[in-house]
């Protein structure tokens, strides 16, 4: 039988030199080290920086932390290199705006229709006169256009293109991100919690339109309303009012704190 060949860096003998030729008497298979020159660490120099760790991210981050983070994903919600997206976000914006007049109008108009039944003769608007039917027009067209079926859904379909790049950019850039993390990391993740994450990380521009479609939309519709019953009627209604919304929103508030530390207690469990 012919000698087994010991040219591997993991297999030489601590006797065998690599310039030499002949044979070896270690068996195959046995790890030894190689002699030569053992090498120390340096003593660190007096006066020279350390390596620093990196920052672990904060579960709970201050509102500077917050607002650093959101500059770091608005290229990636909002098409800043795209001007036709850009000039679609501008007229979703004019029909928000136009949405909150029609909310504003509409109780003004069913208030006037109802005027000119209980007062036959009276013209609430002078522009429409005395009939009714002018109101009642009005006030049909202005329940269509405050309904889901008339400015939210023109909105929700001049939408969809930037609803699909800000899904497209958000899961590249987690995608990304986690490719990107060395083989521990993947070794030691579990995937329904690795996937759990990158479900966050793509529901972040959901989180957007909530806030530009319903939060924002619901506060301006509050404001307003407080306007009209100070200016309409009396500031003590206003103020009525505006305590029982003030309530409602921390009501709501508190309720939605409590729901998470209970998804968070179940997730632990």
């Amino acid at each position: 039988m012919s000698d087994v060949p010991h040219d591997s860096l993991l297999l030489q003998p601590e006797d065998h030199d690599v310039d030499s030729d002949g044979p070896s008497n270690t068996k195959y298979g046995t790890f030894t080290s190689r002699s030569g020159p053992t090498t120390r660490c340096a003593s660190p120099v007096p006066g020279e920086p350390k390596k620093t760790t990196p920052r672990e991210v904060a579960v709970d981050p201050s509102w500077r932390e917050l607002f650093t983070r959101i500059s770091h994903l608005t290229p990636h919600l909002w098409p800043s290199r795209y001007p036709k997206l850009q000039f679609i976000a501008f007229i979703c914006f004019l029909i928000l705006v136009l949405g909150r007049i029609v909310n504003a109008l509409l109780p003004l108009t069913l208030g006037a229709l109802i005027k000119t039944f209980d007062t036959p003769g009276a013209a609430p608007l002078p522009a429409f006169g005395s009939s009714p039917w002018p109101y009642l027009i009005s006030y049909d067209l202005l329940r269509f256009f405050a309904s889901s079926g008339g400015l939210a859904a023109i909105r929700d379909a001049l939408w969809i293109p930037l609803m699909q790049y800000s899904d497209r950019s958000m899961t590249m850039l987690s995608f990304n991100h986690v490719l990107a993390l060395s083989l521990s990391w993947h070794s030691k993740r579990k995937t329904g919690e690795l996937l759990r994450i990158l479900d966050r990380g793509s529901a972040v521009n959901r989180v957007g339109e909530l806030i530009g479609f319903t939060v924002l939309p619901a506060l301006v519709d509050v404001i307003v309303a407080l306007v009209v019953f100070v200016v309409m009627f009396e500031p003590a209604l206003g103020l009525v009012v505006g305590a029982v919304m003030a309530s409602y929103i921390w009501a709501s508030v508190g309720t939605d704190e409590v729901s998470h530390e209970d998804t968070e207690t179940d997730e632990r469990t």
